[in-house]
């Protein structure tokens, strides 16, 4: 966790606002806005808030002074990501900084001039918030928690070298582009897929359930806004109802 705060930090700082204050002196006096939307609760950003401020205070942007930094939490409601981010967008921040795929896309699709820094997403490409990886184009940067998803087939081959006899493997919500990879690699390595997805707690219930009637060896669990927000009752549902089943959030 820290380490990822450091790197978003560095990378902030050092590429989007170290420029020194004399280099603006056409728009001295003048007051920059960072618009912050966290998908996540006020305390996991603590350790990034102070950080934040430390760093862009050594380079003499200071709360207060020369910056605003405006916060929002969506606090796992992420049917709220649109309106926080239109919220932010009214102050007209000069740049806005998004935790998670749902934040940044919301913010994609609102503005399409205003830099956006983004982190905490898994498969940026996969959801069309950058073009690619190497060239992500448009307005937005910044980093992410994957490689691509290549990387979930590779969790699944790790998966498999685990649990040598497992043979069936639920998988829930995965991406398109992350299925794609998955249907690819499961037939090499003897491995039968069984997809779900869940848009609502009770969706997830249900899903659950389903996983655990079909005894599936092993449950490979893919970040979105359901699963982010509900691991506390997919560790419950499967640790009572499948006590073979075994899981790896993404």
């Amino acid at each position: 966790m820290k380490l990822a705060v450091a790197k978003l930090v560095a990378f902030l700082t050092l590429g989007l606002l170290a420029v020194p204050l004399a280099a603006v002196g056409q728009q001295a006096g003048k007051v920059y806005r960072i618009g912050v939307v966290s998908s996540g609760r006020p305390e996991q950003e603590s350790v990034l808030q102070a950080t934040l401020r430390e760093r862009l205070r050594e380079r003499g942007w200071v709360e207060g002074q020369n910056l605003v930094v405006e916060w929002r939490y969506a606090e796992g409601k992420y049917e709220r990501a649109s309106e926080l981010v239109d919220e932010l967008v009214r102050l007209k921040p000069d740049l806005l900084m998004t935790r998670g795929g749902p934040v940044t896309t919301a913010a994609k699709r609102a503005v399409a001039t205003i830099p956006i820094v983004m982190w905490g997403v898994t498969d940026p490409a996969g959801i069309g918030v950058v073009a690619s990886l190497a060239r992500p184009g448009g307005n937005v940067t910044g980093l992410t928690e994957s490689t691509g998803p290549e990387i979930v087939g590779k969790r699944l081959q790790l998966l498999k070298e685990a649990v040598s006899r497992m043979s069936r493997v639920a998988v829930l919500d995965a991406s398109p582009s992350v299925v794609a990879v998955l249907r690819n690699v499961a037939p090499r390595i003897g491995v039968k897929l069984l997809l779900h997805a869940a848009k609502t707690a009770a969706d997830l219930t249900t899903v659950l359930a389903a996983i655990a009637r079909e005894r599936a060896d092993g449950l490979l669990v893919l970040a979105s806004a359901i699963t982010d927000r509900h691991v506390d009752l997919i560790l419950n549902v499967t640790n009572s109802k499948a006590r073979e089943l075994i899981l790896i959030p993404l």
